[in-house]
C-alpha cells in the first residue's frame, strides 16, 4: 500500500513536472519570437519594408536553430539562447546606411546585400567564438575594463530606443513638424507602443521576476486585437495603418539565404561593410561572457565558459546560413526555464 502510494506521488510530480516545463518553454518562446520579430523589423522594415516579411522569416528560423542547438550543447540543460539586441543594434546603423548607397542598386538588390552581409557576420562571429573556445580563452572577459563595456552598452540602449521610436513612426524632420504627432492618425500609432513601453518599465522597476516581461507582452498583444476586434477593424485595414508588420508574400515566406538572390550579389559591397563591423564581434562576445556568468551565480551551477563559447559558436553558424543574426544566452529568458523546472522530487523534499 506505501509503494503504491508512493508510486502515486512520483507519478503525480512528474504530471507537474512535464506541466510545469512546458508552461515555462511556452512563455520563454512567446519572449523569443516577439523579441526576434522585433529585431527583424529593426535591422531590415524600416528601410525595406516590402522585405519585411521575408527578412523576419530568416531571422525566426535563424533563432530557432540557434535556441535548438545551445538547448542541446550548452552546459547548463536550461540554456535559452536568441537574436540578441546588441548585436542587432550595431547592424541597425551600420547595414542600411551603408548599403542603400550602393549606386544603381534596386531595393531588392539592396536588401539581398543586406542578408548576405549580415549571414557572413553571423556566421564569422560564431567562428570566433568556436576559436576562442577551443584555445580556451573564456576567462579574456576580466582583461575587458568596465568603462569599455558600460560605454558599448549605453550606445546600444540609445540605438535601440532610437529604433523603437522610428518603427513607431518617421521621425519629423523639423520642430515645424511636431504637431502632426499629436493628430489622431499618428496618435494611434506611437500612443499604444509608448504604453507598452512605460508599463514595461514600470513593473519591472518594481518586480524583480523573469516572468513578467513575456506575460506584458502577451498580454498588450490579445489587447491590441480585441481592440480591433471590438472596433471591426479588419487586419488589412490595421496594416494599411501600419499598426501591423508587412506585407508577406504569397506562398513559402522563408526561403534558403544561398540562393539565386544572394549568389548574385557583388562580394566586395560585403567585404567592404565587414571592418565597420568589428564592434559587433567585440560586443557580442563580452555579452555572451557576461551571461553566462551571470547565469552560473543565479542558478548556483558551474557553466564552462569555453563550452559555452565553442556551443554558441556552432549554433551562430548554423543560425547565420540559415538567414538568423548573432545570438547568445539570454539571462532573463534563460531564469524563467529555471523558475519553472527547478523544484525538489518528492525523494528529495524536506
Amino acid at each position: 500500500m506505501l509503494a503504491k502510494s508512493r508510486s502515486s506521488s512520483v507519478l503525480l510530480s512528474q504530471a507537474g513536472a512535464l506541466a510545469s516545463a512546458l508552461l515555462g518553454g511556452l512563455i520563454s518562446g512567446v519572449f523569443v519570437v516577439v523579441l526576434a520579430v522585433s529585431l527583424a523589423t529593426l535591422v531590415y522594415a524600416d528601410t525595406w519594408p516590402q522585405f519585411a516579411g521575408r527578412a523576419i522569416a530568416f531571422v525566426l528560423v535563424g533563432t530557432a536553430s540557434l535556441t535548438f542547438i545551445l538547448a542541446l550543447t550548452s552546459s547548463y540543460p536550461g540554456t535559452i539562447a536568441l537574436t540578441q539586441d546588441s548585436p542587432a543594434a550595431i547592424l541597425a546603423i551600420s547595414i542600411p546606411a551603408s548599403i542603400r548607397s550602393i549606386a544603381g542598386a534596386s531595393p531588392e538588390e539592396q536588401f539581398y546585400t543586406a542578408v548576405a552581409t549580415i549571414l557572413l557576420t553571423t556566421v564569422a562571429v560564431g567562428v570566433m567564438m568556436f576559436l576562442l573556445g577551443h584555445f580556451r580563452l573564456g576567462r579574456m572577459i576580466r582583461f575587458i575594463p568596465y568603462s569599455v563595456i558600460g560605454g558599448f552598452l549605453a550606445a546600444t540602449g540609445w540605438v535601440l530606443l532610437r529604433g523603437g521610436i522610428e518603427i513607431l513612426i518617421e521621425l519629423p524632420d523639423n520642430f515645424a513638424a511636431l504637431p502632426e504627432l499629436v493628430t489622431l492618425p499618428m496618435l494611434i500609432r506611437w500612443l499604444p507602443g509608448v504604453i507598452v513601453a512605460l508599463a514595461l518599465l514600470v513593473l519591472l522597476r518594481r518586480y524583480r521576476s523573469a516572468v513578467l516581461a513575456p506575460v506584458l507582452l502577451v498580454a498588450g498583444t490579445l489587447i491590441f486585437h480585441a481592440i480591433l476586434l471590438i472596433t471591426q477593424t479588419p487586419l488589412d485595414r490595421a496594416a494599411e495603418l501600419q499598426l501591423l508588420v508587412g506585407p508577406f508574400p504569397d506562398g513559402a515566406v522563408w526561403q534558403p539565404p544561398v540562393s539565386a538572390h544572394l549568389l548574385s550579389v557583388d562580394p566586395t559591397h560585403i567585404l567592404s561593410r565587414l571592418p565597420g563591423l568589428a564592434p559587433l564581434f567585440v560586443i557580442t562576445i563580452v555579452s555572451l561572457l557576461l551571461n553566462c556568468s551571470s547565469l552560473e551565480l543565479a542558478v548556483g551551477k558551474d557553466i564552462d565558459l569555453n563550452h559555452e563559447l565553442k556551443a554558441t559558436g556552432a549554433a551562430n553558424v548554423v543560425s547565420g546560413l540559415l538567414g538568423g543574426m548573432p545570438g547568445y544566452h539570454a539571462l532573463s529568458v534563460s531564469l524563467i526555464t529555471h523558475l519553472f523546472t527547478n523544484f525538489p522530487t518528492p525523494e528529495t523534499d524536506p
